[in-house]
């Protein structure tokens, strides 16, 4: 309905505003405001301002993101169980909390790096895997039905659809599919080893 609708609209605003401010800091204003623009036109933007739960799922990856650029790790925890409940979409910001801690780690001797923050990053890391399974479980919990096994999540679900799109690039495109991801993996490490990321970090 129209209610659902203003929802996800606000939810696609702060999206934006977030984005600027994770992009801002590292990468200067022009590369803010380039990236919310190519958001705000890219071919999937319109979902942004419809009903559906996208618009909330992109606010909340952006920021978890931001938090955990700014090292407020359990506020990023917050945020990612929220994620859990609206897109089951949280195991990449493993990866993304996986490349902060290491370039962290690697600069610990100019910023040191606390045993609270180290609670604090593995508990991030953690909630974002097991975020995957949150929903399917509380539904499998809630319901007790066999129902709830065949469930978005679940294992059986995860056997059948093979981590969605990320594992059944191969067999849709072939090995080129799989070498473009193996590239973007790169270029992020790449990336990470720049200036902006370890002041990122």
């Amino acid at each position: 309905g129209a209610a659902a609708t203003m929802v996800n609209l606000l939810a696609g605003s702060v999206t934006v505003l977030l984005l600027y401010r994770l992009v801002e800091p590292y990468a200067g204003r022009f590369a803010a405001a380039s990236a919310v623009a190519l958001l705000c036109t890219f071919v999937s933007a319109p979902v942004l301002q419809l009903a559906y739960k996208d618009g909330l799922a992109l606010m909340l990856i952006v920021l978890a993101m931001l938090l955990i650029a700014r090292r407020r790790y359990w506020l990023a925890v917050v945020a990612i169980l929220a994620l859990a409940l609206t897109r089951q979409v949280t195991p990449p910001l493993a990866i993304v909390l996986a490349a902060h801690a290491w370039t962290r780690f690697r600069n610990r001797q100019d910023s040191p790096v606390g045993r609270g923050e180290v609670t604090a990053m593995a508990a991030v890391f953690a909630t974002s895997i097991v975020g995957l399974f949150a929903w399917s479980t509380i539904v499998r919990v809630w319901m007790g039905g066999s129902d709830a096994d065949s469930g978005r999540g679940s294992i059986a679900s995860i056997g059948r659809t093979g981590f969605g799109w990320f594992c059944q690039a191969s067999p849709w495109a072939g090995p080129f599919a799989v070498a473009e991801i193996v590239d973007l993996l790169l270029l992020l490490i790449w990336l990470a080893h720049g200036s902006r990321a370890r002041n990122c970090a």
